[in-house]
């Protein structure tokens, strides 16, 4: 559905679908809807490598990414594609409780640790007149320019991979545009509840924003 939805939607030039492992039903998905299969040669099965070799197959100067499991809705590409010519980035953030499916992962304990790291964040890099929300929403928009500028110095490849790349856009000066978007019910849910989740990447994504801090200090 996100595929078919993706192409159906007439906003995007190309649509990649990009996998860890190569298997007939990806396939017939890729053929079926005119996306091209992509397989990430990495042996982490994080978002980093997905995201890394999704934008260096692609071909457009401006770059949607979102989770193929469900969770955001397509329709909300026109509302971050409204913003990008105001931005370098554009992501979303899934703490509006008025978007958020009954029944999804996305419960008072997920929305306020992402709440509270975001204003941590955001608290660290004051002056850069930042507004933040969210920190592990996967749905935004970029300039490749931008991505480009910054994507070597993204070092963190497991949980904390979005958050480095919104450190980094914020230590290039780059401007970001956070808007609320529609968070479903995944095809998986457990698998989005439990990968990530946990106090280990809560701590890891402090330590990460503590280090790229004090570093520019």
């Amino acid at each position: 559905d996100v595929v078919r939805t993706s192409i159906d939607a007439g906003r995007v030039d190309e649509v990649l679908l990009v996998v860890h492992e190569h298997t007939k039903e990806f396939d017939r998905v890729a053929s079926k809807y005119g996306a091209r299969l992509i397989v990430a040669k990495s042996e982490s099965r994080g978002l980093a490598p997905l995201i890394r070799t999704g934008v260096r197959e692609s071909t457009g100067d401006i770059i949607a990414v979102m989770a193929a499991d469900g969770t955001f809705e397509i329709g909300d590409l026109d509302k971050l594609l409204a913003y990008i010519y105001d931005a370098e980035m554009v992501v979303g953030t899934r703490t509006a409780r008025q978007l958020i499916d009954q029944g999804s992962n996305m419960d008072i304990v997920a929305r306020l640790s992402n709440y509270f790291l975001a204003k941590f964040i955001e608290a660290l890099w004051v002056t850069h007149l930042v507004r933040l929300s969210d920190v592990g929403c996967v749905w935004r928009v970029f300039w490749r320019y931008s991505y480009d500028a910054v994507i070597d110095r993204v070092d963190a490849e497991r949980g904390e991979f979005l958050i480095d790349m919104v450190i980094e856009m914020l230590l290039y000066r780059f401007q970001l545009i956070e808007l609320p978007v529609r968070y479903c019910i995944s095809i998986d849910e457990q698998a989005v509840r439990f990968r990530e989740r946990n106090l280990a990447t809560f701590f890891r994504i402090i330590k990460l924003a503590l280090s790229k801090r004090l570093k520019t200090l």
